[in-house]
């Protein structure tokens, strides 16, 4: 009845280890090789990696996701739309002005200090002038389409640190990939704004997953602060709703903040990036 229990160690020594060469017998000696295993130090973390079956079901849904997205949102124009407000406000600006609008709010009509975003929008209107040159113009084309992947690429990585387990960030990225927050970005033509800001947010929550590791061995104070300072800067200048990197990204990680184990330092550099890019 219990056959299909397995001990992690042999309960009798192995018999290559008693017959001797030739068919005679040696001094018993126990077998410990598989007991000779790493011990794991405090504070380390085990990344678990993901069924056969898992990866399989992942696959297969990835596959079902992207042929669904390319045919329905890309391939089509059925569900493409571009706001009026753009049309009428930012194109002329971007159009006849070109670089110096970006810099001129009120000139477009726009004073929120959105440079950024004002940036990547003149980037689309040269994108969309080369492709209606050379070809079909889909609605809806801009950069948009390349943050897209981005963002799925920085949450997949930020889930992946924070919880230790690749088959979380694998369906974490689907749940995403399928949202309408994300799926309006490819069908809604405007100035990039809150595509940027989405960007921002996954790369600040990269950030601390670098200064606050699952493993402590492998934190990376230094760099994580610089993208948080980088990332939530540059959140200001692509929308006002930037605000909530401020609130989420240290809500995210207040277990580590209020942490005896983590040292004062590393907290303080943390918020003091937070800090001096909202002041700036």
């Amino acid at each position: 009845m219990l056959s299909w229990f397995r001990p992690p160690f042999p309960l009798l020594p192995r018999a290559d280890a008693i017959r001797g060469h030739r068919g005679g017998t040696a001094p018993y000696q126990e077998d410990l090789s598989v007991l000779n295993t790493k011990p794991v130090p405090p504070g380390a973390a085990v990344l678990a990696a993901p069924a056969r079956w898992e990866l399989l079901a992942f696959r297969v849904l990835s596959a079902m996701v992207l042929a669904a997205v390319m045919w329905l949102f890309i391939l089509q124009p059925t569900y493409h739309s571009t706001m009026v407000e753009y049309v009428y406000k930012f194109l002329p600006a971007l159009t006849d002005d070109g670089l110096s609008a970006v810099f001129d709010g009120n000139g477009v009509g726009d004073p929120r200090s959105r440079l950024l975003a004002n940036l990547l929008a003149l980037a689309n209107v040269h994108l969309r002038r080369l492709v209606i040159e050379n070809g079909l113009l889909p609605p809806a084309l801009g950069i948009n389409w390349l943050l897209y992947p981005v963002c799925l690429w920085l949450l997949f990585t930020v889930v992946k640190r924070l919880s230790g387990q690749h088959r979380i960030a694998m369906f974490a990225i689907l749940l995403y990939a399928t949202s309408p927050a994300l799926l309006d970005t490819l069908v809604n033509y405007y100035v990039p704004s809150k595509p940027l800001l989405n960007v921002m947010m996954l790369l600040a929550l990269y950030g601390g997953c670098l200064i606050f590791p699952l493993d402590a061995s492998t934190a990376r104070p230094v760099s994580g602060v610089l993208i948080v300072l980088l990332a939530s800067l540059l959140g200001l200048l692509s929308d006002e709703t930037a605000i909530f990197i401020y609130i989420c990204v240290p809500l995210v990680f207040i277990d580590k903040i209020l942490s005896k184990n983590v040292a004062v330092s590393i907290k303080v550099l943390f918020l003091g990036a937070l800090t001096v890019s909202g002041v700036s």
